[in-house]
């Protein structure tokens, strides 16, 4: 997609406009998907709209505040001076104000603009510390929760396909090769780290993924170790031959 410096000035404000109103929101890790990062990045935009929240929760607040407590008291003096089930006594109204602010503390609206203020609040206070303006409570939950059961599922994806994770890894010489074969991928293993497994050191020469019966299973095929080679770092496979304790 187009930066919103090539497109012209109409498309730009609308960049600029949907920047400022939703790009900061968004949780740190889920900001590289903005579509105009540039502007994403502004330090004075995020701080603008960080203001701008902590000011518009406040007023959001003390706004539902007013108009909860007043509601209270109307229906407070209203049960209070009903003819059949009222006491008709005003005097009891004596801090009903109090109770009500209490009420509306403990209140589903109440708590949901309590936790926009605080949040925005913290926001505010973040970007002025750190010049980068956190995400919002509000995302940064819910997205967290799909993140987690997207990661279940794909877990779960992969040990059906592959076996369970704490599988030990299988262990096979044939001739001067070694092969391993894991239930997940080894991205960390490569080329220049030399593999010791049975009193010899090996080198990772081809990876990939093979069918292994009723699962599939990830392959990993090394060598002797080149005698001219310098070895930086071993990474142990297994100390005996025929062993069946997993890779490390």
């Amino acid at each position: 997609m187009a930066t919103a410096r090539r497109t012209n000035p109409a498309l730009r404000a609308l960049a600029v406009a949907l920047t400022f109103l939703a790009g900061p929101l968004l949780p740190r890790p889920y900001r590289r998907f903005w579509p105009w990062p540039e502007l994403q990045e502004s330090g004075a935009l995020q701080l603008f709209h960080a203001y701008l929240h902590a000011v518009a929760s406040v007023v959001v607040w003390m706004t539902g505040l007013v108009a909860f407590v007043k509601a209270f008291g109307d229906r407070y003096t209203e049960a209070l001076m009903d003819p059949q089930h009222g006491t008709g006594d005003p005097s009891y109204l004596t801090w009903y104000g109090l109770i009500g602010f209490f009420a509306f503390l403990v209140s589903p609206g109440g708590i949901l603009k309590g936790l926009y203020m605080a949040d925005s609040v913290v926001r505010a206070v973040g970007g002025a510390m750190h010049r980068t303006v956190p995400g919002t409570l509000f995302l940064a939950l819910p997205l967290g929760l799909v993140g987690v059961l997207a990661r279940r599922a794909r877990e779960q994806a992969m040990t059906a396909r592959y076996g369970p994770p704490g599988a030990p890894d299988r262990l096979e010489v044939r001739g001067e090769s070694l092969f391993v074969w894991t239930t997940r991928p080894r991205d960390e293993w490569h080329n220049l780290l030399a593999f010791s497994h049975g009193g010899r050191l090996y080198r990772l020469v081809w990876r990939g993924e093979v069918s292994g019966g009723a699962r599939r299973a990830f392959e990993h095929r090394f060598e002797p170790w080149p005698g001219a080679m310098p070895v930086r770092r071993v990474v142990l496979l297994d100390p005996a031959p025929g062993a069946s304790t997993p890779a490390r």
